[in-house]
């Protein structure tokens, strides 16, 4: 088996808790820690304590996102704060189309099409998005337009209206499309990413399930178009997603 030793017990564990960190609602959570706690026979209790605990090591894989910081940015105290954790790597698509949004009014019609407000994570970003929609022809240059924002959204529309960046995005239709492919495609990377880890603790039998789930995950990302160019699989399994 995979558990012949505590060491080995252990370094699964490391392996998984970042995934179990990372999961979006207490439900999910719970799934993977039951999982996890039948596949060790360490029990649950001790493992919701572990993830609970801020890892004294990274554990993550080399070149994974950091994606903790997802999780640490909903907190309320957060929306205020200066650029660095609003602009967390891992929000790198919602961020940019933000951008993109906020600097050319006549994208959102397009945006509205292809992305739904349920792909934004980040509440603050979620609210802006779905603010922009409803305001979509009517802002005016003045700014005026801000005082319908929610106050805790409105120094970070501000600091996206104001950032360099929105100036250097390069070829807009790329620009649009590469990070609509990139907020679409997230959900399915990670549960790519989740099987990888999963494997790693998995039974022969189970193997063999994970390898079929890997192949509906892909099969549904080629029908939707989000399958990268070079290879989402190579991709997952080498560690090397990048958010542009």
């Amino acid at each position: 088996g995979f558990f012949t030793s505590i060491a080995g017990t252990r370094r699964a564990i490391d392996a998984l808790l970042p995934t179990v960190r990372a999961a979006s609602d207490e439900v999910l959570r719970g799934v993977y820690l039951r999982r996890i706690s039948e596949k060790t026979g360490v029990p649950q209790d001790a493992l919701e304590r572990e993830v609970a605990e801020v890892p004294a090591r990274d554990t993550r894989p080399r070149g994974t996102p950091e994606r903790r910081d997802r999780r640490e940015g909903r907190r309320s105290g957060d929306f205020g704060a200066p650029p660095a954790p609003v602009f967390a790597p891992s929000l790198g698509p919602e961020r940019n189309l933000l951008l993109l949004l906020l600097r050319d009014e006549s994208w959102v019609e397009r945006a509205v099409r292809e992305v739904g407000p349920e792909e934004f994570r980040y509440p603050v970003y979620r609210t802006i998005y779905e603010k922009l929609v409803e305001l979509e022809g009517s802002r005016d240059p003045q700014r005026k337009w801000l005082e319908v924002l929610p106050p805790e959204a409105i120094p970070v529309v501000e600091e996206l209206l104001d950032h360099p960046e929105a100036e250097q995005l390069g070829d807009l239709e790329d620009f649009f499309q590469s990070n609509v492919r990139n907020l679409l495609a997230r959900p399915f990377e990670e549960r790519l990413t989740e099987i990888e880890r999963e494997m790693a603790i998995a039974t022969p039998e189970q193997q063999v399930l994970l390898l079929q789930e890997m192949g509906q995950v892909t099969a549904m990302m080629r029908e939707r178009g989000l399958l990268r160019k070079s290879g989402i699989l190579r991709n997952v399994q080498h560690g090397t997603r990048q958010q542009r």
